[in-house]
Protein backbone atom coordinates (compact mmCIF):
# COMPACT_ATOMS: atom_id res chain seq x y z
CA UNK A 1 0.00 0.00 0.00
CA UNK A 2 1.11 3.58 -0.74
CA UNK A 3 0.47 6.58 1.49
CA UNK A 4 1.93 10.04 1.84
CA UNK A 5 1.18 10.28 5.55
CA UNK A 6 2.06 6.73 6.64
CA UNK A 7 5.29 5.36 5.15
CA UNK A 8 6.00 1.63 5.05
CA UNK A 9 9.34 -0.14 4.72
CA UNK A 10 9.63 -3.93 4.80
CA UNK A 11 12.93 -5.71 5.34
CA UNK A 12 13.90 -9.07 6.86
CA UNK A 13 10.45 -9.78 8.25
CA UNK A 14 10.25 -6.34 9.90
CA UNK A 15 7.77 -3.68 8.83
CA UNK A 16 8.69 -0.12 9.79
CA UNK A 17 5.60 2.10 9.84
CA UNK A 18 6.42 5.81 9.98
CA UNK A 19 3.86 8.49 10.76
CA UNK A 20 4.68 11.14 8.20
CA UNK A 21 3.14 14.53 8.92
CA UNK A 22 6.25 16.18 10.38
CA UNK A 23 5.03 19.71 9.67
CA UNK A 24 2.30 19.19 12.32
CA UNK A 25 4.35 16.90 14.58
CA UNK A 26 2.54 13.85 13.17
CA UNK A 27 -0.80 14.93 14.60
CA UNK A 28 -3.62 12.57 13.66
CA UNK A 29 -6.12 13.63 11.05
CA UNK A 30 -8.71 11.39 9.43
CA UNK A 31 -6.41 10.35 6.58
CA UNK A 32 -3.53 9.37 8.85
CA UNK A 33 -5.84 7.39 11.13
CA UNK A 34 -7.23 5.55 8.11
CA UNK A 35 -3.86 4.81 6.55
CA UNK A 36 -2.26 3.72 9.84
CA UNK A 37 -5.08 1.26 10.43
CA UNK A 38 -4.68 -0.10 6.90
CA UNK A 39 -0.91 -0.53 7.39
CA UNK A 40 -1.40 -2.39 10.67
CA UNK A 41 -4.12 -4.66 9.33
CA UNK A 42 -2.01 -5.45 6.28
CA UNK A 43 0.96 -6.28 8.55
CA UNK A 44 -1.24 -8.60 10.60
CA UNK A 45 -2.36 -10.44 7.47
CA UNK A 46 1.03 -10.60 5.73
CA UNK A 47 3.03 -13.79 6.17
CA UNK A 48 6.16 -11.82 5.26
CA UNK A 49 5.83 -9.53 8.29
CA UNK A 50 6.93 -10.94 11.64
CA UNK A 51 7.39 -7.72 13.66
CA UNK A 52 6.15 -4.13 13.31
CA UNK A 53 8.14 -1.03 14.31
CA UNK A 54 6.11 2.15 14.72
CA UNK A 55 7.85 5.54 14.67
CA UNK A 56 7.44 9.15 13.57
CA UNK A 57 9.08 11.40 10.99
CA UNK A 58 10.81 14.58 12.05
CA UNK A 59 10.93 15.86 15.63
CA UNK A 60 7.82 14.11 16.99
CA UNK A 61 6.45 10.63 17.42
CA UNK A 62 2.86 11.88 17.42
CA UNK A 63 1.41 15.01 18.98
CA UNK A 64 -2.12 13.65 19.37
CA UNK A 65 -5.18 14.71 17.44
CA UNK A 66 -4.92 17.46 14.82
CA UNK A 67 -7.24 19.97 16.46
CA UNK A 68 -7.31 22.08 13.31
CA UNK A 69 -9.41 19.39 11.67
CA UNK A 70 -12.14 20.10 14.23
CA UNK A 71 -12.39 23.80 13.48
CA UNK A 72 -14.76 23.26 10.56
CA UNK A 73 -17.39 21.91 12.93
CA UNK A 74 -17.21 24.86 15.31
CA UNK A 75 -17.19 27.34 12.45
CA UNK A 76 -20.56 25.87 11.42
CA UNK A 77 -21.74 25.99 15.05
CA UNK A 78 -21.71 22.20 15.25
CA UNK A 79 -20.13 19.81 17.74
CA UNK A 80 -17.76 17.09 16.53
CA UNK A 81 -18.96 13.55 17.24
CA UNK A 82 -16.04 12.50 19.43
CA UNK A 83 -17.69 9.20 20.30
CA UNK A 84 -17.90 8.22 16.64
CA UNK A 85 -14.30 9.25 15.91
CA UNK A 86 -13.03 7.26 18.88
CA UNK A 87 -15.12 4.19 18.17
CA UNK A 88 -14.64 4.09 14.40
CA UNK A 89 -11.18 5.59 13.84
CA UNK A 90 -8.96 5.46 16.95
CA UNK A 91 -10.08 2.30 18.75
CA UNK A 92 -9.67 0.06 15.69
CA UNK A 93 -6.00 1.15 15.55
CA UNK A 94 -5.45 0.12 19.17
CA UNK A 95 -7.29 -3.15 18.60
CA UNK A 96 -5.17 -3.84 15.52
CA UNK A 97 -2.00 -3.44 17.60
CA UNK A 98 -3.23 -5.53 20.51
CA UNK A 99 -5.00 -8.10 18.36
CA UNK A 100 -2.28 -9.02 15.90
CA UNK A 101 -0.19 -12.04 16.88
CA UNK A 102 2.99 -10.14 16.12
CA UNK A 103 5.05 -7.82 18.34
CA UNK A 104 4.66 -4.09 17.77
CA UNK A 105 7.65 -2.00 18.84
CA UNK A 106 7.30 1.73 19.47
CA UNK A 107 10.43 3.64 18.47
CA UNK A 108 9.68 6.97 20.12
CA UNK A 109 11.78 9.60 18.40
CA UNK A 110 10.29 12.75 19.94
CA UNK A 111 7.24 14.03 21.75
CA UNK A 112 4.38 11.59 22.28
CA UNK A 113 1.35 13.54 23.47
CA UNK A 114 -2.31 12.69 23.97
CA UNK A 115 -3.36 10.03 21.48
CA UNK A 116 0.29 9.72 20.47
CA UNK A 117 1.17 8.65 24.00
CA UNK A 118 -1.80 6.26 23.95
CA UNK A 119 -0.37 4.70 20.80
CA UNK A 120 2.95 4.09 22.57
CA UNK A 121 1.19 2.51 25.54
CA UNK A 122 -0.61 0.05 23.27
CA UNK A 123 2.65 -1.26 21.80
CA UNK A 124 4.39 -4.37 23.14
CA UNK A 125 7.92 -3.00 23.48
CA UNK A 126 8.88 0.64 23.79
CA UNK A 127 12.25 2.15 22.91
CA UNK A 128 12.70 5.89 23.43
CA UNK A 129 15.25 8.28 22.04
CA UNK A 130 16.95 10.50 24.61
CA UNK A 131 15.09 13.33 22.87
CA UNK A 132 11.67 11.75 23.45
CA UNK A 133 9.13 13.13 25.89
CA UNK A 134 5.66 12.15 27.01
CA UNK A 135 2.56 14.02 28.16
CA UNK A 136 -1.03 12.92 28.58
CA UNK A 137 -2.24 16.37 27.41
CA UNK A 138 -5.97 15.59 27.49
CA UNK A 139 -6.86 17.55 30.64
CA UNK A 140 -5.41 20.72 29.12
CA UNK A 141 -8.12 20.73 26.45
CA UNK A 142 -10.89 19.68 28.81
CA UNK A 143 -10.99 15.99 27.92
CA UNK A 144 -10.51 12.79 29.87
CA UNK A 145 -7.65 10.53 28.71
CA UNK A 146 -9.11 8.69 25.74
CA UNK A 147 -7.83 6.51 22.88
CA UNK A 148 -7.24 3.71 25.35
CA UNK A 149 -5.18 5.70 27.83
CA UNK A 150 -7.58 5.16 30.76
CA UNK A 151 -7.16 1.42 30.17
CA UNK A 152 -3.44 1.18 29.40
CA UNK A 153 -1.78 3.83 31.57
CA UNK A 154 -2.63 2.43 35.05
CA UNK A 155 -1.73 -1.06 33.86
CA UNK A 156 1.68 0.16 32.67
CA UNK A 157 2.71 2.57 35.45
CA UNK A 158 0.25 1.86 38.29
CA UNK A 159 -2.86 3.77 39.36
CA UNK A 160 -1.15 6.38 41.54
CA UNK A 161 1.35 7.44 38.88
CA UNK A 162 -1.31 7.24 36.17
CA UNK A 163 -3.51 9.70 38.06
CA UNK A 164 -0.55 12.02 38.54
CA UNK A 165 0.27 11.99 34.84
CA UNK A 166 -3.37 12.42 33.84
CA UNK A 167 -4.34 15.15 36.31
CA UNK A 168 -1.20 17.30 36.15
CA UNK A 169 -0.38 16.54 32.52
CA UNK A 170 3.26 17.44 33.02
CA UNK A 171 5.78 16.46 30.39
CA UNK A 172 8.27 13.77 31.39
CA UNK A 173 11.50 13.00 29.58
CA UNK A 174 12.70 9.64 28.31
CA UNK A 175 14.71 8.75 31.43
CA UNK A 176 11.77 9.53 33.69
CA UNK A 177 9.56 7.42 31.44
CA UNK A 178 11.90 4.47 31.82
CA UNK A 179 12.07 4.90 35.60
CA UNK A 180 8.29 4.48 35.89
CA UNK A 181 8.16 1.58 33.42
CA UNK A 182 6.51 3.48 30.58
CA UNK A 183 9.32 2.49 28.18
CA UNK A 184 11.70 -0.47 28.15
CA UNK A 185 14.88 1.33 27.20
CA UNK A 186 16.37 4.68 26.24
CA UNK A 187 19.04 5.15 23.56
CA UNK A 188 20.84 8.10 21.95
CA UNK A 189 18.77 9.72 19.21
CA UNK A 190 21.10 8.61 16.45
CA UNK A 191 20.86 4.98 17.52
CA UNK A 192 17.08 4.73 17.87
CA UNK A 193 16.15 3.05 14.60
CA UNK A 194 19.20 0.77 14.60
CA UNK A 195 18.28 -0.43 18.09
CA UNK A 196 14.61 -0.83 17.15
CA UNK A 197 15.57 -2.95 14.13
CA UNK A 198 17.98 -4.98 16.27
CA UNK A 199 15.25 -5.85 18.76
CA UNK A 200 12.76 -6.46 15.95
CA UNK A 201 15.09 -8.87 14.15
CA UNK A 202 15.67 -10.81 17.37
CA UNK A 203 11.91 -11.17 17.78
CA UNK A 204 11.48 -12.06 14.11
CA UNK A 205 13.82 -15.03 14.55
CA UNK A 206 11.75 -16.51 17.38
CA UNK A 207 8.94 -19.06 16.84
CA UNK A 208 5.95 -17.03 15.58
CA UNK A 209 3.29 -19.15 17.30
CA UNK A 210 5.13 -18.86 20.60
CA UNK A 211 5.28 -15.08 20.12
CA UNK A 212 1.59 -14.91 19.22
CA UNK A 213 0.38 -16.99 22.16
CA UNK A 214 2.68 -15.18 24.59
CA UNK A 215 1.28 -11.84 23.44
Amino acid sequence: MMSEVVRIEDSGGVRVVTLNRPDVYNAFDEVMRRDLLAALRDAADSSDVRVVVLTGAGKAFAAGADLRSLMGFYEKDERPNFRRVLAEEYHPILKAIRGMGKPVIAAVNGVAAGAGMSLVLACDYKIASEEASFTTAFIKIGLIPDTGMCFFLPRVVGLTKALELALLSERINARQAMEIGLVNEVVPAGELMNRAREVALKMAELPPLGIAYTK
